[in-house]
């Protein structure tokens, strides 16, 4: 599909002249949704949840909804997002109804109660005075354009040599590494020898992995020289400095097992959890203060452990920086911690597979996967999955006009995840909503979409921050979009002879 770049777009509300009207509707029963527990810890690569959530293929509509009469030129996109912040399914009806007297319309908008102003979002934007702000790869994922220089969020890239490192003595160490189960972590208590040891990091093993000893140590140089030559110095830029918790003047980096042998990564979630940071160990009031960074010993590829180093210590310098105020680790939401991680491990390493296939999995259904996923009550394939490919791309998207200094502004500043946001940009929520799923659309390629309905209803499902967008209109229709206020509908009509 096209872009939509220099195309009109009308964000119809029930304010707006024309085309949207809302009305109530008392039909459908609801029903029955099971929900997850959530029984976690502060400790990344997420809270790990007990149990997962079961939900209807598609969601039920309450029996107290409202609906919206909508509009479409011919060759026009119906784009649906949500504003719910709790990452709700929302059951929507969306069908094609007689177009009638523009005085009937209104008769029926008359229903209305007072609350209908509060339940959608509502405005005017032309593309032809507000550009869209596009990020390069945000679905594709391909490498970024060559000339970095250009974007604050760009990485040098950095010839790596081997370190020499005169010391070579082993010495050891104890640590508590934590080990990954489908159900949660467990602390595990571990003895690590050195292996490498660089100007400001080093890096140990836990004693009898089954690897082989030379591969160990390979990794463990390149783990140190990713680190000291160019990983180290970019997330010192983005995001501050890696406190040095135990007083050591270097980094520790310990190579281990993160899950149990009989599972190779949690239940729930398709990406293996290859490396880790504690939130407690790089603060100063810690019990054991240790600036330590957990990686899984099977790292082999050298793009893979460029995106893993970027990651984590991007999670230890935003915990560096957290104790390093007043916040809590807990004031700082997961979804945008990972967001943030994701979004330097993005610019470090555009080809990650970290990231890869969650953003595969986002593109093929738009509609399931929210930007903002609440730290408790979510399931953990919610919380590692496509999700996380969402609140990536959604924060690269609000990033895209800030200056270098927005990740540390972000981390530092007060308030939920969506609080700080518009603190940063100046912008409210739905209008970073509108304008991430307005450059969704210009590179929507890959991404899934539905045919407006003919003659039957169409029944979908939207979670709630999610979006999801229509094939264009085949000719001039009206429709209507029935689904309950709690899913706080942004509605935007995409005028254009072709996509």
């Amino acid at each position: 599909m096209a872009t939509v770049a220099g195309k009109l777009i009308r964000i119809l509300t029930i304010l707006s002249l024309g085309g949207l009207i809302v009305v109530h509707s008392r039909f459908r029963q609801s029903a029955d949704t099971v929900l997850a527990v959530d029984c976690s810890a502060q400790i990344t690569p997420d809270r790990v949840a007990q149990a997962d959530a079961t939900v209807p293929a598609v969601a039920p509509i309450p029996q107290q909804s409202v609906s919206i009469v909508v509009d479409l030129p011919k060759n026009a996109v119906l784009m649906i997002a949500s504003l719910d912040q709790c990452a709700a399914r929302h059951g929507l009806c969306v069908e094609r109804v007689c177009a009638g007297s523009t005085a009937d319309c209104l008769r029926d908008a008359a229903l209305r109660n007072d609350q209908d102003s509060s339940v959608f979002d509502f405005r005017i934007v032309d593309l032809r005075t507000s550009p869209l702000c596009c990020v390069p790869s945000e679905i594709t994922a391909e490498s970024p354009t060559k000339n970095h220089s250009k974007s604050p969020f760009a990485v040098p890239h950095t010839d790596i040599s081997i370190a020499n490192d005169g010391d070579q003595r082993l010495q050891r160490r104890r640590f508590v590494v934590p080990e990954f189960h489908g159900s949660g972590f467990v602390d595990r208590p571990v003895i690590g020898h050195l292996l490498f040891r660089g100007e400001s990091a080093q890096v140990y093993a836990v004693d009898g992995l089954t690897s082989d000893e030379s591969e160990l140590t390979l990794t463990s140089q390149r783990v140190v020289e990713l680190y000291e030559k160019r990983i180290g110095e970019v997330v010192n830029r983005r995001i501050g400095r890696v406190n040095d918790a135990d007083g050591d003047s270097r980094l520790t980096f310990v190579l281990c097992n993160l899950s149990r042998d009989e599972t190779s990564d949690c239940a729930g979630a398709d990406e293996p959890i290859l490396g880790c940071v504690r939130a407690a160990d790089y603060s100063p009031e810690s019990a054991n203060p240790c600036d330590v960074v957990y990686l899984h010993c099977s790292i082999r590829s050298h793009s893979e452990l460029e995106a893993l180093l970027a990651h984590e210590l991007t999670h230890a310098a935003t915990f560096s920086r957290l104790a390093n105020t007043s916040q809590s680790v807990f004031d700082l939401p997961v979804w945008l911690n990972e967001a943030i991680a994701h979004c330097v491990e993005r610019q470090v390493s555009a080809q990650s597979s970290n990231l890869k296939n969650r953003l595969q999995q986002f593109c093929l259904k738009t509609s399931e996967f929210p930007i903002v996923v609440p730290d408790h009550g979510t399931s953990l394939s919610m919380r590692r999955g496509p999700a996380r490919a969402a609140g990536c791309l959604f924060l690269e998207t609000v990033l895209a006009n800030l200056p270098s200094t927005a990740l540390e502004e972000l981390i530092s500043c007060q308030g939920s995840g969506v609080h700080r946001l518009e603190q940063v940009s100046g912008r409210s929520f739905p209008e970073l909503m509108r304008n991430w799923s307005l450059n969704l659309l210009s590179h929507s390629e890959n991404c899934d979409c539905w045919n407006l309905p003919l003659f039957q209803p169409l029944d979908l499902t939207l979670t709630g921050t999610a979006v999801t967008w229509s094939l264009p209109s085949e000719k001039k229709c009206r429709v209507r979009i029935t689904a309950a206020a709690e899913s706080q509908l942004q509605i935007t009509v995409v005028e254009s002879g072709s996509r």
